[in-house]
């Protein structure tokens, strides 16, 4: 690892006005420095992390040594600037991590160090179901989420959690219960983009995570789009221009894992579908929580509301500990049984808790259920349904060529050979649609969208990789040219396996680290 007060290395610098800065002389040649505020740094995983902290009421960095041992500082020093903790005692959102004094955070570190991810699972289970009346396999998620949000750097991915529901369903207290046990949230309502990379940052990716409340309003804002688009993967960043010292262009990071509510899920909106895609959606109902958590985050004095106000802060102590404690751990890979992006939204909860059997179990099962749930609304897609009438097509052509009764124009077109017109004729019997007033415009009720020969034809060759050819055909003995598109078995059975999702998804046994 390295030591950042003996190695200091250079980086781009973070302008504009979103970042407070202010400047300090070096002693060597007297030039001005800028000092940057900054939630954490690790140097992008390359040197000992160091996280904000309040002791009493000084704001200092703090970093474990090999021996475990806690170290403070009051800035990191790199080349070109210097880094700055970015918390106070005042500062409201993210919360910050507030520690009587050393000795507070020592005692808070012994008891992280007895802590295992089973002993963890089942405090924040415990508390989540104190405040939020939800399924099982809900609370077995949501808190496995929470729990990874603490390592969540250390991964390449992560899935989002939407929350759908009425007013008074639960979506509010779950996220206030995420405000406290997950890793500094950045709990919001009616956030704009530029918000959001303001808290992110441009240096070093992960620094927050985010709750939203009522975002109603995302398909129709393109900025808050690319932040959720770009930034469920690590190396996720939107670009802008700053102006500011010069013109240059910064690229903003937006990886981090991210839950939002709404009142109705907007499935049938198109610029929907890239963040549905990236998501696990909850859908929250009226319930019966044993106690409710606005009341334990401001009690007016009612000491039946302290108990709980206090686990909820102790054990958010304890989880910043035990992320130090834990952030260099060597994390395997796994094999699981599914792939692509189904892989990337379940690895990460599995590679975490791979060596937790009781919990592992449960999130399994839960993500299981979560799967097959997304594999059902992907199958009332557009992309599904045409893939229907691809494979309705091309299974009737082969009975006809192998029983030999095709026409000499379907033997010219082979199996995989369709015109554009018998492709909109079969999607609107499969896809139940109606004419519209506009001539060659349908819609499908099935799948709530407008259907058309154009989009059949850029959705065939966009996403199926299908051929736009023109072939000349004797229809009732009259030569005439049809065009048609024509498809390649690899690229089908790749799209059929993407709609083939297990029941159970199960870590395979040539694991890497089995």
């Amino acid at each position: 690892m390295v030591d950042f007060e003996k190695d200091i290395i250079g980086e781009v610098l973070a302008p504009g006005s979103q970042i407070k800065k202010t400047s300090t002389k070096t002693k060597e040649n007297g030039s001005t420095k800028k000092k940057i505020p900054i939630k954490k740094y690790s140097q992008n995983g390359l040197g000992r992390l160091h996280e904000s902290v309040i002791i009493d009421t000084s704001s200092k960095f703090v970093h474990l040594g090999k021996d475990q041992k806690p170290h403070f500082v009051s800035e990191i020093e790199r080349a070109n600037d210097i880094l700055m903790p970015g918390d106070t005692i005042d500062t409201q959102n993210p919360m910050p991590f507030i520690f009587e004094s050393e000795n507070d955070f020592q005692k808070s570190l012994e008891e992280a160090k007895k802590l295992d991810l089973e002993t963890l699972f089942n405090i924040v289970e415990s508390i989540n179901r104190k405040y939020v009346d939800i399924e099982d396999h809900y609370h077995v998620l949501l808190t496995a989420d929470m729990i990874w949000t603490w390592l969540q750097d250390r991964f390449s991915s992560t899935a989002y959690n939407v929350f759908t529901g009425d007013n008074g369903s639960g979506k509010n207290s779950e996220l206030l219960v995420f405000k406290f046990l997950g890793y500094r949230v950045y709990y919001v309502v009616s956030a704009s983009a530029a918000n959001y990379y303001t808290k992110m940052g441009n240096i070093e990716e992960g620094q927050i995570t985010i709750a939203e409340d009522e975002v109603g309003d995302i398909a129709k804002d393109r900025e808050k789009r690319n932040v959720f688009a770009s930034g469920y993967c690590s190396g996720g960043s939107v670009p802008k221009v700053e102006l500011e010292g010069g013109r240059k262009s910064e690229d903003w990071l937006t990886y981090s894992q991210k839950w939002i509510t709404m009142e109705e899920l907007l499935t049938t909106h198109p610029d929907m579908k890239g963040i549905l895609d990236r998501s696990f959606v909850f859908r929250f109902v009226a319930g019966d929580p044993q106690y409710n958590i606005k009341d334990v985050i401001k009690s007016a004095g009612d000491p039946k509301f302290q108990p709980l106000h206090d686990k909820l802060m102790s054990t958010r102590k304890l989880f910043f500990c035990w992320r130090l404690l834990h952030y260099e751990d060597v994390i395997l890979d796994v094999k699981i049984n599914v792939k692509n992006r189904s892989a990337e939204l379940t690895k990460p909860l599995i590679r975490l808790f791979q060596n937790s059997p009781i919990a592992l179990e449960k999130i399994l099962d839960s993500l299981s259920k979560f799967l097959v749930e997304k594999s059902d609304i992907k199958k009332n897609s557009f992309e599904s349904k045409l893939y229907e009438v691809i494979k309705f097509l091309r299974e009737e052509r082969k009975e006809r060529l192998d029983s030999g009764i095709a026409t000499d124009d379907e033997k010219a077109l082979g199996e995989l050979t369709f015109t554009n017109l018998a492709l909109l004729n079969i999607t609107r019997e499969i896809m139940d649609c109606v004419e519209t007033e506009k001539t060659g415009l349908y819609w499908s009720s099935l799948i709530g969208c407008s259907v058309s020969q154009t989009k059949i034809t850029s959705v065939a060759k966009s996403k199926f990789k299908a051929d736009s050819i023109s072939i000349k055909l004797h229809d009732d003995g009259y030569p005439k040219t049809y065009r048609c598109l024509k498809f390649e078995e690899k690229y089908l059975k790749r799209i059929e396996s993407s709609y083939d999702i297990p029941d159970k998804i199960k870590i395979l046994e040539d694991s890497d680290n089995q």
